[in-house]
């Protein structure tokens, strides 16, 4: 607000991309002027829009797509593991990178159910069309705007599992859960196709 002051010599209105952002700047001192909407993201459904008929294959796939960063991963191992299971229950692809989920682990090699892609090694829009379930827990001390990563998914149809604090930005467009019930809401979405593509 004050650098906008000295450049532009007005008073700056400050409209929020998301809930997130519009509680962020609620809480600050002092409180700048803050429209009464919002202005989330946008996406072209045409482009995003993929059918789905049922799953990819036999077991569940989920997958992320973001920066390598941090704030972008879960807080700890055990977290890590409840979101992404070393499991042979489900095939697990990420985009971006995985050395914060490596350094996480404190292994040299990731699991083996996991297939990581580089940074738009396919493109975003191949790699959703790829998984099932697309599931994103960030670290806590993160606020995330708005989530392009998450409209996108939503938009190419996969069923999304995020934690609780994103109801507000994507109500019941994706589901909600804590770390350790990741892998039962992905149980109880692959075993029951109806389910699936109705939320899909």
């Amino acid at each position: 607000t004050m650098n906008a002051r000295k450049m532009f010599s007005v008073e700056p209105e400050w409209c929020p991309q998301g809930p997130s952002v519009r509680r962020a700047l609620v809480a600050s001192s002092p409180r700048p002027k803050i429209t009464e909407f919002d202005m989330p993201g946008i996406i072209d459904t045409e482009k995003w829009c993929l059918e789905r008929t049922g799953y990819r294959s036999e077991r569940p796939i989920i997958g992320r797509h973001s920066r390598d960063n941090w704030t972008k991963w879960p807080q700890d191992r055990r977290e890590l593991l409840q979101v992404y299971p070393d499991s042979a229950l489900v095939d697990v692809r990420i985009m971006g990178g995985a050395k914060t989920a490596q350094t996480l682990l404190a292994k040299s090699e990731l699991p083996a159910n996991w297939l990581v892609y580089g940074y738009d090694e396919v493109s975003v829009r191949s790699f959703l069309f790829q998984i099932d379930f697309f599931v994103y827990f960030p670290h806590p001390r993160m606020i995330e705007a708005f989530g392009r990563a998450i409209l996108e998914a939503l938009a190419s149809g996969c069923v999304v599992i995020l934690p609780p604090h994103f109801v507000d930005t994507f109500a019941d467009g994706a589901l909600y859960c804590d770390p350790e019930d990741v892998l039962n809401l992905v149980k109880r979405y692959s075993s029951n196709r109806r389910l699936f593509l109705a939320q899909s």
